[in-house]
């Protein structure tokens, strides 16, 4: 929220050459450049101490280096066998899709990568919808046409097998080039891929199973295990397949099925921890004597959930730690090696000073003065705990509202479906209202206007206060009410900041786009809301709706200003033709504007209230890493915004950034 400021000149001399140095190359308006954070981290560092971000797929050479699909970062890592040490092998960590030097070339979320006999690598390419191939130092695309998101690669002999996913079948076609033909269809979302003999064994995730398919055609395909819980990897050692999986990445699973029987056995069940989440794939790792007998087998597990990978002995036994030092970034300190992880709203306290940033289930401050990001309160593992520090447990902190004293953040918990308030001076948070489950992204908490419940993590107890997933906030001017955006519940309501106790303000509930009276309004994912500077308009970025509407607090009357069709596009202009593609953050700024983001256009745009008019503020609409001027900058997803003068920090959620852009 927009907050005029009045500052000490000597504070504000000093504090405006130093939010300035960063940004000295901005010259017009809408030029962007990162204000803090990076892509990764690690190279040249013992893998354990490397970020990695979401890994889907790794591969081992025939030195016993592994390879890894760093599916986020958008490269290829390396780790070497002898010393452990980690380091990039190919493309530069933007989104994109070109070819050549490989440490020059782009991906696009690759999701795996293979590597045959002769040391040539094979790229699963997943948005680009193609099959990169790395031979030498030269990266180049081998097949593109006719893929949909292929998400695994299997090497036999000299047959690459591909999952296209997206079209739900297995390709097949040479490592040295040639046709691709169609091995089998109509799986259930096929993923990663094995093999045994003449058999072929295929990952269904769309049903957890496992399908096997007969690569010379004499026997039926058959289903040889399912019933597993969001299974991420597979692979043959011997007569046995190994699975990994996990529900919700809560659990991580090793389960054994014989070739032979068809018996499933589980060989491991652990609760996950900040590193053990959500399994992606696995190899086996032979330790061989110099007569070349196998001595030991380790399988290694890759964790796209912990950015992680672990050995252990194939009954499960003796884990050890190989790769990746935590889930997403995670380094505070100053500016040159600050690391955020998945960046979304930004908050300004109210001297203007200090940049406030959830991230990661974390709660950051970023100091402008002094260019150095501290921890403030929360933690890597999520889950609802009340209390001081590193010891908080928020489940995905949406959005931020700051109290004039410069103490108070007040906060949207999502998945705890809470209200709470953290002190920023002591980094303790307090419980304000809701009630019912914690922890939880992907069920119905209900709804029921009420009061504060602390202890109360059931449904539908008389006098609560419920909240489905709650996205929004925003304070008044006089502090006295939070107004809530509810996501998932298709409401607007309030939160009396002293007692606790809600009202209900728009929304039916019932998704749909309907203006009027607020309580038979209806509204799509409203995501985020805004209070004009006189208290008297609430703005909501209405998600789903591609739209943004206002809400007069007084009358409760909803009305669209900007896309009342609301269907989605991009297009500037009055706001009766203006188009809107997902937008999700939105902030008053000076002027009479309102900025907003938009996560389907992947720009950030403003509309002007008094004109009447939107306008491009930055983004070209194809994603990437640039920064630039308004027309050229690229975004992975951009999210949280903050004012402070003629400047407006957004948030780069994939890229793991907080970007500058000049408003001059």
């Amino acid at each position: 929220m927009f907050k005029k400021r009045s500052l000490l000149l000597s504070c504000l001399v000093g504090g405006l050459l130093l939010l300035l140095v960063p940004a000295l190359t901005l010259a017009a308006y809408g030029d962007s450049r990162t204000a803090i954070g990076k892509t990764y981290a690690g190279d040249g560092e013992d893998a354990t101490e490397a970020y990695l971000d979401v890994p889907q797929g790794f591969s081992m050479d025939i030195d016993g280096n592994i390879l890894i699909a760093d599916t986020t970062n958008n490269v290829i890592r390396k780790i070497n066998s002898q010393t452990n040490t980690i380091e990039k092998y190919a493309g530069t960590g933007e989104f994109g899709s070109q070819d050549g030097f490989r440490h020059y070339a782009q991906l696009g979320y690759p999701e795996d990568v293979v590597v045959d006999s002769l040391g040539r690598v094979f790229i699963a390419d997943t948005l680009n919808n193609s099959i990169r191939k790395i031979d030498g130092d030269n990266i180049s695309t081998i097949v593109g046409d006719g893929l949909s998101r292929p998400k695994g690669l299997m090497i036999r002999g000299e047959d690459l097998f591909i999952a296209d996913t997206g079209n739900n079948r297995v390709l097949r076609t040479k490592v040295n080039g040639g046709p691709v033909i169609e091995v089998a269809g109509n799986f259930d979302i096929p993923t990663k891929m094995t093999w045994r003999g003449q058999f072929i064994y295929v990952l269904q995730a769309g049903n957890n199973s496992i399908e096997q398919v007969d690569l010379f055609g004499q026997s039926a395909r058959e289903r040889i295990a399912g019933g597993f819980a969001d299974l991420g990897g597979i692979g043959v050692y011997g007569t046995d397949l190994y699975a990994v999986a996990g529900a919700q990445g809560v659990w991580y699973e090793v389960h054994k099925v014989d070739l032979t029987t068809k018996e499933t056995t589980l060989v491991k069940r652990q609760r996950e921890s900040e590193l053990l989440n959500w399994a992606s794939d696995l190899l086996f790792k032979k330790e061989v004597d110099s007569d070349g007998v196998v001595t030991d087998v380790a399988m290694h597990v890759l964790y796209k959930g912990g950015s992680s990978i672990y050995s252990m002995a194939l009954d499960g036994t003796d884990q050890q730690h190989v790769a990746g030092k935590h889930r997403y970034g995670n380094e505070f300190g100053a500016r040159d090696i600050a690391l955020l992880g998945r960046p979304q709203a930004l908050e300004l306290s109210a001297d203007g000073y200090k940049l406030y940033i959830s991230e990661n289930n974390k709660i950051a401050e970023y100091n402008l003065v002094t260019n150095e990001l501290s921890e403030v309160a929360g933690h890597a593992m999520d889950s609802y705990t009340e209390g001081t520090g590193s010891a908080v447990r928020f489940s995905d902190v949406t959005d931020m509202a700051a109290s004039s004293d410069g103490e108070t953040l007040y906060v949207v918990d999502r998945n705890n479906h809470r209200i709470r308030k953290l002190d920023v001076t002591t980094g303790t948070t307090t419980y304000i209202t809701g009630a019912g489950e914690i922890n939880a992204y992907n069920s119905d908490n209900g709804y029921q206007e009420g009061g504060p419940c602390p202890d109360t993590f059931e449904a539908g107890v008389a006098g609560c206060a419920y909240f489905n997933r709650p996205t929004g906030i925003a304070l008044s001017p006089d502090e006295s009410t939070l107004y809530i955006a509810e996501g998932s519940g298709n409401r607007i309501r309030s939160v009396d900041v002293d007692t606790g106790y809600t009202s209900h303000i728009a929304g039916t509930g019932e998704a749909g786009n309907v203006n009027g009276f607020g309580p038979w309004a209806k509204f799509n994912g409203p995501f985020t809301i805004a209070i004009a500077d006189d208290g008297r308009t609430l703005y909501i970025a209405d998600k789903y709706n591609h739209s943004i509407k206002e809400i007069n607090i007084e009358t409760k009357n909803v009305t669209t200003l900007v896309n009342a069709s609301g269907l989605p596009g991009y297009q500037e202009g009055h706001v009766s033709q203006a188009k809107l593609f997902i937008p999700e953050y939105i902030e008053v700024g000076a002027d009479g504007d309102i900025f907003f983001s938009e996560a389907g256009n992947l720009r950030v745009r403003a509309v002007n209230v008094a004109s009447r008019h939107t306008r491009l503020v930055s983004g070209s609409g194809t994603r990437g890493l640039a920064d630039g001027d308004k027309d050229t900058a690229r975004w992975t997803g951009p999210k949280g915004m903050a004012v402070r003068d003629d400047w407006l920090f957004v948030t780069d959620f994939y890229s793991d950034r907080v970007k500058l852009v000049n408003l001059r």
